[in-house]
């Protein structure tokens, strides 16, 4: 299922012009891998470079890590929810 949308009008010239916009359904990235998995140097902090092995964790940085260089596994278990 998607948000996607379109509208159609005519141009001045008389052509019609279709418009698409709306967001595509979210893909299915699986479970949320442990904290430990994503602490890849085990130093308790998971920081943003080790957060790109886990895309929707990237895509929410600023609001997990509150501007932040890194999160902790108390912060990765409330983003977890």
């Amino acid at each position: 299922m998607t948000n996607e949308r379109s509208v159609q009008f005519q141009n001045e010239q008389g052509a019609t012009v279709t418009v698409n916009y709306g967001m595509p359904a979210p893909t299915d990235y699986g479970p949320k891998p442990p904290f430990s998995q994503l602490d890849a140097n085990h130093d308790g902090r998971v920081s943003q470079s080790e957060a790109q092995a886990y895309l929707p964790l990237v895509n929410d940085w600023l609001h997990v890590a509150h501007h932040a260089g890194s999160i902790t596994k108390a912060q990765y278990d409330a983003w977890n929810g």
